[in-house]
C-alpha cells in the first residue's frame, strides 16, 4: 500500500482497457548513444515502444515494496509528479503505467494522418503538483517543471538507444493539450488535478513532425476510465494555480510540418566520448548520492570532456556555470562553459551555502549552476515552463555524462541567485543545480536493481 503521509506515487485510470507490455532483452549499444542516436534505427514495434518507456521513464532500482523505488528519471524527492501518455498515429491514447509497465486505453481520437511519418508517435508529458507540493510547497511548482524536463532528457535518450528523435513540441500549449487527453472531461479530486505540460514527436531519423499539435484532434472522440484517488486530504495551493493559469500565456500554434535535424555538434564531439559502457546499464544504474568521497580526484580531460559535451548538446535559453574542485591541473574556482575562470579560490564553504546547506554538494568534484535569462517570461510567461523543462533535460544531461564518465550526479532546486553575484553572475537567474562526483547513497537508502517481470 501507499504510505499514509504521501500521495499515491502512481497514476492508474480505473476501468480502462489495459494492455501489459512484453519484455524484451536491452539493446546492445555503447552508452555514448545516449547523447546521439544509434545509427541503425529499430522498428516501431510494440516491443521497441516498450523497451523506450521502460528505459525512459521505467523504475530501475527499489529500496523497499513497490512504492519505494528508483525510477530511470530522478526526481524532487523522488515524488515523481510527472506522467506519461501516448498517441498514436491511428488516434489511440494510451497512459503508460509505470508500476506494472503496462498501458491504459484512455481515448480514441481522429487518426493522425500525415502528421508523423510511418511508426512515429507522441508523448505527452503531464504533472500532478499535488505530488510535490505536498513536501515542498508552492516552489514544489518549480520542481515539477523540472522533473518533467528529466523525463523528457531520460525520453531523448532512450530514443537515442534505440535510433529515434525525440523532438519537444515547444508550441503546443497546455490548452490544447488538455482536450487531447480529455482532462476537460475528467473530474479529478481537488487538488489532485493532472496538468499537461510537454509535447514530444518520437519519429525516426529526419522523419517529419508537426511543430504543434492540431486542436481538433477530439472532434467525436472517446475517452474511458476514471482517475484513482492519491491521498485523503489534498490541499489547494491558490499560488500554484495563479502560477499554472498565467504561465500557459504565450503559446503561438503554428500548424507546419518540420524535419527531424541531425543532431548539433555531436560529430567533432563523439571521440570524446567513452564506448567501454553499456547504455542501458548507464540508465538503469543511475542513483543519487547522499554523500561525495572528498579524497576523489577528475582528471583535467574528464572536466573538458564533460564541460563541452553538456555545453553543445544542451537546449537553447539554458546555459550554466561549474564550480570545480579537487581537478588536476586545474585551479578550484568557477568557470564559464568555456572554461575561462570568473574566480578562482576555494569553492567548498560556498556551494555549501548556495545550495541550502547541503554539505554532500561542498565535497562533489563539479557543481554545474544552471541559469538563464528569466525576465523575458515576464513577456511571454509561457517562456517560465520551457526555461524549466531545458533546464530539467539538462540536469538529466549531466546526471547521464556523470554515469558515462564513472560518477554520480544529484540535482539541487535552492534558487539562491543573491549568491551568484559573489561570482558576478547578476544577469541570469539560478534555476538548476547538478553536482557531480564519486560517491554512494547511504545504507539505508541503497536501492537494488530492478527488472520487470510478469506473474
Amino acid at each position: 500500500m501507499p504510505s499514509p503521509d504521501r500521495p499515491d506515487p502512481f497514476r492508474t485510470w480505473d476501468g480502462a482497457e489495459r494492455l501489459d507490455l512484453p519484455l524484451p532483452p536491452d539493446p546492445e549499444v555503447s552508452c555514448k548513444h545516449l547523447l546521439t542516436p544509434f545509427p541503425e534505427p529499430s522498428p516501431f514495434t510494440l516491443e521497441s515502444v516498450s523497451k523506450f518507456l521502460e528505459l525512459g521513464a521505467g523504475i530501475t532500482g527499489i529500496y523497499g515494496d513497490i512504492y519505494r523505488t528508483v525510477r530511470a528519471n530522478p526526481s524532487a524527492g523522488n515524488l515523481h509528479p510527472e506522467e506519461t501518455y501516448l498517441l498514436l498515429r491511428d488516434g489511440s491514447l494510451y497512459h503508460y503505467n509505470v508500476k506494472d509497465h503496462s498501458l491504459s486505453l484512455r481515448g480514441r481520437l481522429k487518426p493522425l494522418d500525415g502528421l508523423l511519418p510511418e511508426g512515429g508517435f507522441f508523448v505527452i508529458i503531464t504533472a500532478i503538483y499535488w505530488r510535490t507540493l505536498w513536501k515542498y510547497g508552492v516552489r514544489g511548482f518549480r520542481y515539477s517543471l523540472l522533473d518533467v524536463g528529466h523525463l523528457y532528457g531520460t525520453l531523448k535518450a532512450a530514443g537515442h538507444v534505440l535510433g529515434w528523435r525525440v523532438i519537444p513540441l515547444w508550441n503546443s500549449s497546455p490548452d490544447t493539450l488538455e482536450r487531447i487527453l480529455g482532462f476537460d472531461r475528467v473530474a479529478f479530486a481537488e487538488g489532485e488535478e493532472e496538468y499537461p505540460q510537454l509535447a514530444l514527436a518520437v519519429v525516426p531519423p529526419s522523419g517529419h513532425y508537426p511543430v504543434a499539435l492540431p486542436p481538433d484532434l477530439t472532434e467525436g472522440a472517446e475517452f474511458y476510465g476514471e482517475p484513482n484517488r492519491l491521498s485523503p486530504d489534498a490541499v489547494v495551493f491558490e499560488d500554484v494555480v495563479a502560477l499554472e493559469r498565467e504561465t500557459r500565456k504565450g503559446y503561438v500554434e503554428e500548424l507546419r510540418t518540420e524535419r527531424a535535424a541531425s543532431v548539433p555538434h555531436i560529430d567533432r564531439l563523439k571521440d570524446r566520448i567513452p564506448e567501454d559502457c553499456d547504455a542501458a546499464s548507464v540508465i538503469r544504474g543511475r542513483r543519487s548520492p547522499f554523500v561525495y568521497r572528498e579524497d576523489n580526484y577528475l582528471s583535467k580531460d574528464t572536466l573538458m570532456d564533460m564541460v563541452s559535451l553538456a555545453h553543445e548538446l544542451r537546449e537553447d535559453g539554458v546555459t550554466f556555470k561549474v564550480f570545480a574542485q579537487r581537478v588536476l591541473d586545474v585551479k578550484d574556482g568557477a568557470y564559464d562553459p568555456y572554461l575561462n575562470p570568473l574566480k578562482v579560490g576555494r569553492v567548498k564553504d560556498f556551494l555549501v551555502k548556495l545550495t541550502c546547506n547541503q554539505k554532500h554538494c561542498g565535497n562533489a568534484n563539479l557543481n554545474f549552476v544552471i541559469v538563464s535569462n528569466l525576465d523575458l517570461s515576464y513577456e511571454v510567461p509561457k517562456l517560465y515552463r520551457t526555461v524549466h523543462y531545458r533546464a530539467g533535460a539538462l540536469g538529466q544531461l549531466l546526471y547521464l555524462l556523470g554515469e558515462i564518465y564513472g560518477l554520480n550526479g544529484n540535482a539541487i532546486g535552492c534558487f539562491n541567485d543573491d549568491l551568484l553575484a559573489i561570482y558576478g553572475i547578476t544577469d541570469l537567474s539560478y534555476v538548476h543545480h547538478v553536482s557531480i562526483g564519486k560517491g554512494d547513497p547511504p545504507q539505508s537508502w541503497m536501492a537494488k536493481p530492478f527488472r520487470y517481470g510478469r506473474k
